[in-house]
C-alpha cells in the first residue's frame, strides 16, 4: 500500500541531528551541507582502533555523515579472514539464514555511537539489491535474496538494533527498481522504518544513471541519487540532479555517489584522480544537489587491506590499502565544498546554464533569485564568457586544486560582457559572483 507523503518535521530542535523542513536539509537549525564519507562495509570488515581513528580524521576534515550497508554487499566486497557476517554461512560464503546474528547488529550499534559522538551521522542502507529477488544483484548473487516476510522480519531487527540512535536510513542499495515487484519491496522496507521510527530521514540509494519512480521519491525526505563511475559519468552529475529538483513536493537534493578518487575508470582507461571527483562534486552541486554529497576513497568504502581478496577487479580496478586509501587528499577537496557552500550561503542556487555565454557545456553554472548570487565551476584552462547583467557583480575566485582563493582575472569585452580567465597553473576554478 502506497503511504502519503510525510509531513515536514515540526519537533524541537535537538542537537547535531538533522531534520527537513520542504528542501531544506537543516542541522541544529542551521542550513548545513551533509558531507558523507561512504564506508559500506564498515560494519562487516572495521575493528574498533580502526574505526575511532577513522572517525576522528573523518571528522576533523570536515565530513558530518558516513555511508554504511547494514548487510555485506556480496557481490562487490573486499573479503579477509576475520570478516564478520550478520548470518551464518556455510563453506562458500552463501548464507544459511535470514536471522541476523545479534553479535553483529549489537556491535554495530556500538560503532553507530562511536560514529554519533565524533558528529558522525550514518546514512544506514538496509537492503541492497541482492538481497531483493529479480534485481541485477541478485543474478549476480542467487544464494541471496529473501523473500517478503524474511525482508520484514530482518528489518525489523535491523531497526530495533539501532533504536533511538539518530541516524538516516536508505531503504535500497544500487537498485534500478526495474518492475513493480521490485518497487514494492522498497515501499515494504520503507513502511516498516516509517512505522517503527516516524520522525527519522529517509532516502534511498538508486544505481548508476536511474532514479525511484516518483509513487517512491514523494514519500523519501532527502532525494539522493548515483552519477556513478564510468566514462559518460559527469554528465548524470547535473541532468539527475535537475531531474529530483522538478519532483514535487521539494525536498533536498544530493548526490550520495559521484566517481570515488582512485576507482577505476569504467569502461575506460585509469581511475579517477582527485580533479575528476571535483568536477563531479562541483556539476553536481550547481546542477541542483545544494543539500549534499558523497565522497568516496577506493579501498574505504571496501574497508581493504593489503592481501585482502577483492571480487570486481574488473570493474572498479584493484582498491588501495584502507591506510593508505583513507589519506588521499581528495577528502580535503570535498570537505573544501562543504565549507564554500555553507560559509558563502549557497543552498538556494538553481542550475542557470543559460548564463553562459556560447554555451560552455564543461561549465557550469548556477544562481540564486535575481542574480543576486552567481556560481561557476571552470574546468582547468577554459575561459568564462557571462552576459553585461552580471559584469559589475564583485568576483571571489577560488583554486580548487590548492584551495585557496587567488586574484580574479577578470576583464569587460565591448560589449559589455564579463570576461573571466584561467589560472596560469592550469587548475579547475571556482568563480562566486555577488551583486555589489
Amino acid at each position: 500500500m502506497t503511504r502519503p507523503a510525510v509531513a515536514d518535521p515540526a519537533s524541537a530542535i535537538r542537537p547535531g541531528v538533522f531534520t527537513r523542513v520542504g528542501h531544506r536539509l537543516l542541522r541544529d537549525g542551521r542550513r548545513t551541507f551533509l558531507l558523507a564519507d561512504t564506508a559500506w562495509a564498515a560494519f562487516v570488515r572495521a575493528e574498533p582502533d580502526e574505526w575511532s581513528g577513522y572517525l576522528a580524521l573523518r571528522r576533523d576534515q570536515g565530513f558530518n555523515a558516513v555511508l554504511i550497508s547494514v548487510l555485506p554487499i556480496p557481490h562487490d566486497q573486499s573479503v579477509g579472514p576475520a570478516d564478520r557476517h550478520p548470518f551464518p554461512v556455510d563453506t562458500a560464503g552463501r548464507r544459511r539464514s535470514t536471522e541476523p546474528d545479534p553479535g553483529y547488529l549489537q556491535r554495530a550499534r556500538r560503532m553507530v555511537e562511536a560514529a554519533l559522538e565524533h558528529g558522525i551521522t550514518p546514512v544506514l542502507a538496509l537492503v541492497w539489491n541482492n538481497y531483493v529477488p529479480g534485481t541485477w544483484g541478485a543474478e549476480l548473487t542467487p544464494h541471496a535474496p529473501m523473500d517478503a516476510e524474511q525482508t520484514r522480519a530482518y528489518v525489523r531487527r535491523a531497526l530495533a538494533a539501532f533504536a533511538g540512535l539518530d541516524v538516516i536510513y536508505s531503504i535500497s542499495g544500487d537498485e534500478a527498481y526495474a518492475d513493480t515487484a521490485q518497487t514494492a519491496r522498497y515501499q515494504q522496507v520503507l513502511d516498516e522504518v516509517r512505522a517503527h521510527v516516524p520522525t527519522g530521514l529517509v532516502t534511498a540509494h538508486p544505481a548508476t544513471g536511474l532514479l525511484p519512480p516518483p509513487a517512491l521519491t514523494h514519500q523519501l525526505d532527502l532525494l539522493g541519487y548515483q552519477s556513478g563511475h564510468d566514462v559518460e559519468h559527469l554528465g548524470r552529475c547535473p541532468d539527475l540532479a535537475g531531474e529530483l529538483l522538478r519532483r514535487l513536493p521539494a525536498r533536498p537534493v544530493l548526490n550520495l555517489e559521484p566517481c570515488y578518487e582512485a576507482h577505476g575508470r569504467v569502461d575506460g582507461v585509469g581511475r579517477h584522480g582527485r580533479g575528476a571527483v571535483r568536477a563531479a562534486i562541483w556539476s553536481s552541486v550547481l546542477g541542483g544537489a545544494t543539500a549534499g554529497v558523497g565522497y568516496g576513497a577506493h579501498g574505504v568504502w571496501s574497508w581493504h587491506r593489503q592481501g585482502d581478496t577483492f571480487g570486481n577487479v574488473a570493474f572498479s580496478r584493484l582498491p588501495y590499502p584502507i591506510g593508505q586509501a583513507m589519506h588521499l587528499d581528495g577528502a580535503h577537496d570535498a570537505a573544501l565544498v562543504r565549507q564554500l557552500v555553507e560559509l558563502h550561503d549557497l543552498f538556494d542556487l538553481r542550475p542557470c546554464q543559460e548564463l553562459l555565454v556560447g554555451g560552455q557545456p564543461r561549465v557550469r553554472a548556477a544562481a540564486t533569485a535575481g542574480l543576486a548570487t552567481v556560481a561557476v565551476y571552470a574546468p582547468p584552462n577554459l575561459p568564462v564568457l557571462l552576459p553585461d547583467a552580471v559584469a559589475d557583480h564583485s568576483v571571489l575566485t577560488i583554486d580548487l586544486s590548492r584551495r585557496r582563493p587567488v586574484a580574479a582575472r577578470r576583464g569587460i569585452d565591448p560589449s559589455r560582457r564579463l570576461v573571466l580567465d584561467p589560472e596560469p597553473s592550469g587548475t579547475d576554478l571556482l568563480h562566486l559572483l555577488r551583486r555589489r
